[in-house]
């Protein structure tokens, strides 16, 4: 067991491989607790110190991921290896930039250029791309090249480019930014292979995916002698671009744990998935549900209350 008397603990991750990183401010050798370094070490259950990163010689290291691998920056250098849970070199550290996209796959930028190699340092996609972002499950991604946005395969083939300046990627789909030529904003989704789900300019916003749906709405202008009023409905859609839920809300909020805040007549609530209303428009903030519980703002005054809308105390 570790037992650090002058020690103080910032953090501890969770077990992934029966490891966890555990990150302590080190006051044996300095003067006072604000002059000291963090200590980065690898714990197993019992508290028992496996690997102490620092003293062999990384500044910091991430917890492991799901594929056995921790991200360290070396403490002279300043550059990004990754170790895995055997605390064997998998990359040395001699990177700027390093991301883990996969089982021996790690995606590296190098003169301002990304691609991706292998543990062997061989390159599996080359570094010609501005910008490489989201995912997918089928090991193809989004990157940014040439001035465009596309789709490209685990090898760095195009698959197919977007008509769009920004993209997330969000539950099999792609949300798609543009800026107009009256510099405002458009959004459409569109899919892997490219069709388009929901064209511009059908709503003027459009959220992340989340419980398979996300929040549209419409925002217009509504002008009365020298004042400008902005009307806005709200709704949700599904992946395949259906209205599920009409625009009817003044404002909302995307879904959480199958609960989504909304505005009506001034006022907040919640309603499912289905577009039922589970708690009435009664109040001044939004209600945002988690565990069951959530806290609503009436009149000023803060409380919790469960999914039914009773009042609950503590």
């Amino acid at each position: 067991m570790f037992a650090f008397s002058s020690s103080k603990t910032e953090s501890i991750s969770s077990y992934q491989f029966g490891l966890a990183l555990l990150v302590f401010k080190d006051t044996l050798n300095h003067y006072s607790y604000e002059d000291a370094h963090d200590h980065v070490v690898f714990i197993n259950k019992t508290g028992k110190i496996i690997f102490d990163a620092t003293k062999k010689g990384y500044l910091n290291a991430t917890a492991f991921d799901v594929f056995g691998y921790s991200i360290v920056k070396d403490k002279i250098t300043k550059k990004y290896g990754v170790i895995n849970q055997f605390f064997t070199t998998v990359l040395p550290a001699q990177f700027d930039e390093i991301n883990i996209i996969g089982t021996n796959r790690f995606k590296i930028s190098k003169n301002d250029k990304y691609g991706i190699i292998d543990s062997t340092n061989k390159t599996i996609v080359e570094f010609v791309f501005g910008r490489m972002e989201a995912f997918t499950a089928d090991k193809k991604m989004f990157c940014f090249k040439d001035d465009n946005w596309g789709i490209y395969d685990s090898t760095g083939k195009l698959i197919h480019k977007y008509d769009c300046d920004e993209l997330i990627y969000t539950e099999g789909l792609v949300m798609l930014d543009r800026i107009n030529k009256k510099n405002y904003a458009e959004y459409a989704l569109a899919d892997t292979a490219g069709k388009i789900i929901v064209p511009f300019k059908r709503y003027s916003d459009c959220s992340s995916f989340s419980n398979g749906l996300a929040m549209v709405y419409n925002e217009n202008t509504v002008s009365y002698k020298s004042n400008k009023n902005y009307k806005k409905l709200a709704g949700f859609i599904d992946v395949t671009g259906k209205e599920i839920i009409p625009l009817q809300f003044e404002d909302g909020l995307s879904f959480y744990q199958g609960l989504a805040s909304v505005k009506k007549n001034g006022k907040w609530g919640c309603i499912n998935t289905n577009g039922k209303v589970i708690i009435d428009f009664l109040y001044d903030e939004a209600v945002i549900f988690e565990d069951g519980y959530a806290i609503a703002t009436l009149h000023g005054n803060e409380f919790y209350i469960d999914t039914t809308g009773k009042k609950l105390s503590f």
